[in-house]
């Protein structure tokens, strides 16, 4: 749905809130680097870029003037103030153990012209930042072009999770479509693992294997989208089935921060 400069704000507000935000990560970080040691390398943050509806008038103005997103230039002004009021929250805050890498953009198709998001990947460019992608499995043949639309990095959805009916020969389409075409994969659940574990703990399972048996935890990047609270819940559940599988993920996420680790050591 289309929203307004009101609610463009409000997302940075909550990025950015002192108590629900990018100042909590700051300071978890700054916590846990007391607590086992400092770090080899700053934590990386990606921040949303919304996403101008073409068609909407209803934004809201800049500089006096209000935009039409009926015009691809009013499209690009909004993207642009944003990457500049969301900067200007970062060096406020100023945080040590955080660093912002990119931006990422929202919409998982390409609803776009392919003249519009190069102008938008060089607004973000421009600042110094990548342009982040996550494009989802049936997104018009778009996923192959990434590069052409000037994302940086691309990470593929697999969608298989939530669709008992797919099997699971998708997640092997899918790492096989990301390796062909420089992509990184997606990691994908929700509270259905903890609600309905007889139908969701297979898929949960066959994600991990599929990424396992086809080398995604040591050569791509990975996303993890876990529906809001997922983590948590694994985390903090007392069925020691639901938290065997909290740890299985928290082992592959450990994996891949020693391989990380250790390409950061040869660096430097």
């Amino acid at each position: 749905m289309p929203t307004q400069k009101k609610h463009w704000l409000r997302l940075l507000e909550r990025n950015f809130a002192r108590e629900d935000g990018l100042p909590v990560l700051e300071r978890v970080c700054r916590e846990t680097a007391a607590r086992i040691g400092p770090p080899l390398r700053r934590r990386q943050v990606v921040l949303t870029l919304p996403v101008p509806i073409p068609g909407q008038t209803n934004w809201g103005g800049l500089n006096g003037r209000a935009l039409d997103f009926r015009k691809p230039v009013d499209c690009l002004a909004a993207c642009e103030w944003y990457l500049d009021v969301a900067l200007a929250k970062w060096h406020a805050l100023a945080p040590r153990e955080l660093e912002l890498t990119g931006f990422y953009w929202v919409y998982e198709s390409s609803a776009f012209t392919n003249e519009f998001l190069p102008q938008v990947a060089h607004l973000v460019h421009a600042r110094g930042k990548q342009f982040c992608w996550i494009p989802y499995w049936h997104a018009g043949g778009a996923q192959a072009n990434w590069r052409a639309f000037g994302f940086d990095v691309a990470w593929q959805e697999p969608n298989h999770f939530f669709h008992p009916e797919l099997p699971d020969s998708r997640l092997q389409a899918a790492c096989d479509f990301a390796r062909r075409h420089g992509m990184g994969l997606e990691m994908e659940f929700d509270g259905r693992l903890l609600s309905q574990p007889e139908s969701f703990e297979p898929r949960f399972n066959a994600y991990l294997d599929a990424f396992t048996r086809n080398g995604v935890k040591e050569t791509a990047a990975v996303a993890y989208y876990e529906g809001g609270v997922a983590v948590f819940q694994l985390a903090t559940s007392e069925d020691p089935e639901l938290r065997r599988h909290y740890d299985r993920l928290a082992e592959f996420v450990l994996h891949r921060q020693r391989l990380a680790d250790e390409a950061s050591r040869r660096v430097r």
